[in-house]
């Protein structure tokens, strides 16, 4: 199971103020390379209505993105059931558990190898989850389950910049206090998961900020195992495995085909409802490839195409695989970016025995913010 795209903005509604029923909020502040701590605890409703949407704001930020690009499924097998088991009492428990917060940060500070400032949050929710009649109507008066979970934010923590603020005191502009501030998280994550929109205690929502160092060591310390493959690696693996079948004979028609199918199928499941409609397993990829280039493939030859590539059983998610909106052609020297639906398609032909990129020009042409008329084009 993993979460989708609707689940996450259900819960996404929760983090509204007419509409949250967050119950406790504890922090950890972590100084530098002492390691020193100052914990924190307090009633959620109680914060100032300024501090209490500054807070709703950094926690919005661990849901956001994308599946496969800053939020990943990631599954908690039998070696992480002790990691498992202290996130779920600190769920039943309300957060309240002052030795249980403590191993928990614990935890965290062990896994983030950093000398520099960082802050921990954790907030304790309950969401009365509605039923939905059969057309995915909501019924508020007809509750399924209270699904308390936690979410985590890992902020990064820096001293203001220096500069001159103005004194309504003095009548002029001083040099500002410096002030230790805490910014959007690098890491975070939703426990449990909302999977089929009901609690699954198997399985955590991870929040990675940064899309290209999803190696980071922080996660795999904390989580014991390694985030899905990134989105730019999943899409690189499709296309490593489409040379692999079709070696020398992979012409531009067949990429563009590939790159249509792909395309063609995440619109078509653009709601993706269901986990095993984002999913994409190697049946499934092979019987796209298949459609995509008209050409059978074997068991075998696709077997050998990913092996090295991807691992047995691993699956991807449709929309780390294209961007329906660009059409992307490079060579070692230019790079063409072309908005799909917007032109016509480019063409790669032999042009004076070479081969050239010819890309219709509908409209305005430019060079250099220069307007060309395109009438005296020949």
């Amino acid at each position: 199971m993993m979460m989708v795209k609707k689940e996450i903005a259900e819960i996404k509604k929760t983090l509204r103020p007419e509409s949250n029923s967050f119950t406790m909020l504890c922090g950890c502040y972590v100084h530098g390379e002492d390691r020193e701590r100052t914990t924190f605890k307090t009633a959620f409703q109680s914060l100032q209505e300024e501090d209490f949407f500054k807070y709703l704001d950094v926690f919005k930020k661990t849901l956001t993105g994308s599946i496969g690009k800053t939020l990943f499924n990631v599954p908690l097998s039998r070696e992480q059931q002790e990691l498992q088991e202290l996130l779920y009492e600190l769920v039943t428990g309300g957060c309240k558990d002052d030795d249980k917060l403590n191993e928990f940060y614990d935890r965290i500070t062990g896994a983030i190898e950093t000398q520099e400032n960082f802050v921990i949050f954790l907030a304790h929710n309950r969401y009365d989850v509605p039923g939905k009649t059969s057309d995915d109507l909501e019924m508020d008066d007809a509750s399924e389950e209270v699904f308390s979970y936690i979410l985590c934010a890992v902020c990064p923590v820096s001293l203001t910049e220096p500069g001159l603020g103005y004194s309504e005191e003095c009548g002029t502009f001083e040099s500002m206090v410096r002030n230790w501030t805490a910014h959007k998280p690098d890491y975070g994550f939703l426990f449990p998961a909302f999977n089929d929109r009901s609690a699954d205690i198997h399985e955590m929502l991870f929040y990675n900020r940064s899309v290209k160092s999803l190696g980071d060591q922080a996660v795999l310390n904390f989580t014991g195992s390694g985030l899905p493959m990134a989105a730019e690696e999943q899409k690189d693996a499709v296309c490593k495995i489409a040379e692999n079948l079709f070696q020398g004979e992979l012409d531009y028609s067949m990429a563009m085909a590939v790159k249509e199918q792909i395309d063609q199928t995440i619109e078509e499941r653009a709601d993706m409802e269901r986990a095993e409609e984002a999913e994409l397993d190697h049946g499934k990829l092979k019987d796209l490839l298949e459609r995509a280039t008209g050409q059978p493939i074997s068991d075998a030859e696709f077997n050998h195409a990913v092996q090295g590539v991807l691992d047995e059983g691993e699956k991807l998610c449709y929309e780390n695989l294209s961007d329906t909106r660009t059409l992307e052609l490079k060579t070692p020297t230019v790079t063409v970016k072309v908005k799909t639906n917007e032109t016509g398609t480019p063409e790669v032909r032999k042009i004076d025995g070479r081969n050239c990129i010819v890309i219709p020009v509908e409209g305005e042409l430019t060079v250099n913010g220069m307007k060309v008329e395109t009438t005296k084009i020949e």
